[in-house]
């Protein structure tokens, strides 16, 4: 039988939990990253809701440190609707493609 604590994480927390609890009002926000790419990198940059999407590819690690700044500071982007993209990657298709 899978312990407790395995099936609270993995299950997601209802709405009406959320808001009673004040979870989640505050980070909800979407992050579209470009094409993900294994590199141990950070290097991105944003584009914000409206504005066209830049670049193919993003590193995972780049991903990571977003979601974490957007965390610690929920006011610098919560809410928001974000591109997360590699500098200078533009094209058609990634580089790795």
């Amino acid at each position: 039988m899978e312990p407790q604590a395995d099936r609270r994480i993995s299950a997601p927390i209802p709405a009406r939990c959320r808001r009673r609890r004040g979870l989640g009002t505050e980070l909800h926000g979407t992050a579209r990253p470009a094409w993900l790419t294994g590199e141990d990198e950070v290097d991105y940059e944003t584009t914000e809701e409206g504005e066209p999407f830049k670049g193919t590819e993003v590193s995972r690690k780049s991903g990571a440190d977003l979601i974490v700044k957007i965390i610690e500071s929920p006011k610098l982007r919560s809410r928001g609707n974000i591109g997360v993209n590699k500098p200078n990657t533009d094209g058609d298709k990634p580089a790795f493609c």
